[in-house]
């Protein structure tokens, strides 16, 4: 769980086929009543990432590792700040 901008994101994986399987939620910190959600599922390769990029410039770098046993949180110019194995093993 962290925040991208002025947006809750809820990320988590589940490796499978040698792939990271993500699921990520994204809801607008300002929404009182929870009408901005949005979910967005995703199937990594090793080494893969994808960008999660918000409506004002913000980015969050999804990266599943090179055996898919875990997702990081990667910033812009490729530092890993966060590392998770799934927790479905």
């Amino acid at each position: 769980m962290t925040t991208v901008g002025d947006k809750d994101v809820i990320a988590f994986y589940r490796p499978g086929d040698g792939h990271c399987n993500i699921y990520v939620v994204l809801n607008d910190r300002t929404d009182a009543n929870n009408h901005s959600g949005a979910q967005v599922r995703v199937s990594l390769s090793p080494r893969q990432m994808v960008h999660l990029d918000t409506s004002d410039n913000d980015t969050l770098i999804l990266k599943c590792s090179n055996e898919a046993e875990s997702l990081a949180i990667v910033e812009e110019n490729q530092h890993i700040v966060g590392s998770s194995r799934s927790v479905f093993q």
